[in-house]
């Protein structure tokens, strides 16, 4: 709900595998929780993931991600002007995000990043505090940060070279 949204600490774990120099898929856990004046706010998002480096040269470590799973919310909401109720969303969900690998030394990498998670398909309801508003039961984090990765993209001996990219053929 538009009128309880919060910022706080996030943070996530990702296990994966390279499936090429310019691949990886792996499982991703991000955690957003928040204590707010009427409650705590909390979000858990499981997706696997997707990750592809699809430009060379000067972006050849320029990230692009995507995932499927399942994301959870519980949030505090203002049902009237003086009563407090939560709100327990699990529903189907949806990672997009972007990010640039920054080689530190072979196979480790600082990685800036930013990615949006949401759910869908939650049920819709009229809000009492805002008449006549419609808002959705979804939960939605948007996650930014850098990461430390052990990542080894390129073959034995060099784990910086990547195979060409699409823009590259």
């Amino acid at each position: 709900m538009g009128q309880d949204q919060y910022s706080g600490p996030t943070g996530d774990i990702v296990i994966g595998a390279a499936l090429t120099s310019r691949g990886a898929i792996g499982l991703h856990v991000s955690v957003g929780h928040k204590a707010t004046p009427i409650g705590s706010s909390q979000s858990v998002f499981g997706t696997v993931t997707l990750i592809a480096y699809p430009f060379g040269s000067a972006l050849d470590n320029l990230f692009l991600q995507g995932g499927l799973g399942v994301g959870h919310g519980s949030f505090p909401v203002h049902t009237t002007a003086t009563t407090v109720t939560r709100i327990d969303v699990t529903h189907p969900a949806l990672l997009v995000g972007a990010g640039y690998d920054i080689p530190i030394s072979c196979p480790l990498w600082l990685a800036p990043f930013f990615q949006s998670y949401g759910t869908f398909g939650g049920h819709r309801f009229t809000g009492t505090l805002t008449p006549g508003a419609h808002e959705s039961a979804n939960a939605v984090l948007f996650h930014a940060g850098v990461s430390l990765k052990y990542y080894h993209p390129g073959p034995a001996g060099s784990c910086r070279q990547r195979a060409p990219a699409l823009t590259q053929q």
